[in-house]
């Protein structure tokens, strides 16, 4: 068993892995306005067209030594960083919800498919306003309107919990982007605040909201004392801190909602 358990993990994170080059494509030319489908893959330097050996995830790479075949500019750490990293969400997601007892295999099926795509959400949002800071909004539709159908087909006794939640934390976030005139948070973190609050449902998006900004003020204080940021006048993106903790909450809601119910207690 563990056997095949371990060839399923290793399945899955080439999967992951070779969606993760996709999705570099997608986050680097949704950015400048570049059509997803038509056109092949080429260099950013030198626009040369890219071959099979130059494709493969991760390894190609580290086979160029992070460097183009045919310009030997170097390449940027983000693309492995994204493939290893989908590879690594799409072998967790199989570790932890494959097979799911007790449940009907179309539950089992549809409940582990609408996690992959998941994840494939949110490095897309990551990364893209790590880089980019910018929250892509087609991508948060996609989100949405997969986990809708996920609560309309699988879970609906939790449908109203999760509505009442993604419009309440929709505001929270808000409310800061009003207050601050918009230079405390994006506009893009509110889409996504709905976003997270239809995943999670009360009460692991509270949880989420608190690791995001404990991570996100961890980080900012990290940055200000290696003199990378200043306190005034420079901005770090919060949207990677969102996902952060809607990604922990995913994997460790049960194990974190049990921590803060008995440190409240």
């Amino acid at each position: 068993m563990m056997i095949e358990l371990y060839l399923l993990l290793l399945l899955f994170f080439i999967l992951g892995a070779s969606i993760g080059s996709f999705l570099t494509v997608v986050i680097d030319r949704s950015q400048k306005q570049e059509q997803l489908v038509h056109g092949r893959s080429h260099c950013d330097y030198c626009n040369h067209v890219l071959v099979f050996l130059d494709l493969l995830p991760i390894f190609s790479y580290f086979l160029l030594r992070g460097k183009c075949r045919y310009c030997k500019k170097r390449l940027s750490l983000f693309y492995p960083l994204i493939e290893g990293t989908t590879g690594l969400l799409f072998a967790a997601t199989i570790l932890t919800f494959f097979p799911i007892s007790g449940n009907s295999s179309l539950f089992v099926f549809g409940t582990v498919f609408y996690l992959l795509m998941l994840m494939t959400v949110f490095v897309v949002i990551f990364f893209s306003d790590m880089r980019y800071g910018i929250i892509p909004l087609p991508v948060v539709i996609v989100g949405v309107v997969s986990t809708l159908l996920y609560l309309v087909f699988f879970q609906q006794s939790e449908l109203l919990n999760h509505l009442l939640s993604s419009v309440i934390s929709c505001l929270f976030l808000f409310s800061i982007f009003f207050i601050t005139k918009g230079k405390g948070i994006g506009f893009g973190d509110v889409l996504y605040a709905f976003f997270m609050g239809l995943v999670l449902g009360f009460p692991l998006v509270v949880i989420s909201y608190y690791i995001a900004f404990l991570t996100g003020a961890g980080v900012s204080l990290i940055l200000i004392l290696s003199k990378r940021k200043k306190i005034r006048g420079s901005t770090i993106a919060f949207g990677p801190f969102l996902v952060l903790g809607t990604i922990m909450n995913l994997f460790f809601g049960a194990v974190l909602l049990s921590f803060a119910m008995s440190f409240f207690s």
